[in-house]
């Protein structure tokens, strides 16, 4: 498959109710080499979704939902819920399409299911890996306890940003969920005011304002957590004064991440890499 095709693929909104199905390697080949223009029929795809794929229907998700983007965050759970009840369906599919390799995200049981039809489930992680440091780290001891906010307002031990820590309402909106915004901020010319709200935000605004200083967090408010008027004009203004050492410096790191993560090529090196990792994992 050729590199722009994987990166259609791998560019589609992960968190969408719709699944990427993707045959990478061609199936009966002799010793089960790699085919860079190999894909699934399409059509036969689109066939099999609509035969058996519908979004099903949860008490108090709106009709019409795919993304989490689709509701409100607190609504957001329910998004998991019709997920959970798609697996006959995605069972149906994998069993008429017989991928060497499905990804996945959210479905905890889609390992186990791919493993039952003779199929390689691959996790694709969209949080980001200072987050998964954070959450996940074998020093949290997640088999033994659940998180709690006290826990989650310092990171683990050995955890390699120091300057990440949380506040309590910062820790209280970790708990419940996660989002992706950083790469897309990075890849425009824009000056960065972060403003942290739930999830992994605040992880990435604490790494982009204090550790790789790319942009400027607004402050909250200690007693109540919120954001204020004032707060996010103090950010804007030092983000964009031309004559402040921090605008200065922001400026250039934004400038120098910017054009590494442009770099011609740098993309379809990981994808190279990731094919690769594909090979050797269908040789094991």
């Amino acid at each position: 498959m050729e590199c722009h095709r994987i990166l259609a693929h791998l560019q589609q909104p992960v968190l969408e109710l719709r699944w990427d199905l993707i045959n990478l390697i061609e199936q009966g080949k002799p010793g089960g080499g790699f085919n860079r223009s190999a894909s699934v029929n399409e059509p036969i795809v689109a066939e099999l979704m609509k035969q058996y794929f519908t979004v099903p229907c949860v008490d108090s998700l709106p009709p019409g939902t795919e993304a989490t983007t689709d509701v409100p965050y607190p609504l957001q759970p329910l998004e998991m819920t019709a997920m959970d009840l798609t697996e006959p369906a995605i069972e149906a599919i994998l069993s008429v399409l017989k991928p060497h390799f499905v990804l996945y995200d959210y479905t905890h049981w889609l390992p186990t299911l791919a493993h039952k039809l003779g199929i390689k489930a691959i996790l694709y992680c969209s949080v980001s890996s200072v987050t998964i440091g954070y959450l996940l780290s074998p020093e949290r001891k997640l088999r033994e306890k659940i998180l709690t906010e006290t826990d989650l307002m310092n990171p683990p031990s050995g955890f390699p940003s120091s300057m990440i820590k949380l506040s309590a309402h910062e820790a209280r909106r970790l708990v419940f969920a996660t989002v992706q915004d950083f790469g897309e901020a990075m890849m425009t010319d824009c000056q960065l005011v972060l403003l942290p709200y739930v999830g992994d935000q605040i992880i990435n605004a604490r790494l982009m304002g204090g550790d790789l200083k790319v942009g400027v967090e607004v402050e909250k408010g200690e007693e109540d957590g919120l954001f204020t008027r004032e707060g996010v004009c103090r950010a804007v203004k030092t983000v964009m004064d031309e004559n402040s050492e921090v605008g200065k410096q922001v400026k250039e790191n934004h400038a120098k991440h910017t054009k590494f993560l442009m770099k011609q090529g740098l993309e379809c090196t990981y994808i190279d890499g990731f094919v690769k990792n594909l090979h050797d994992l269908l040789k094991t």
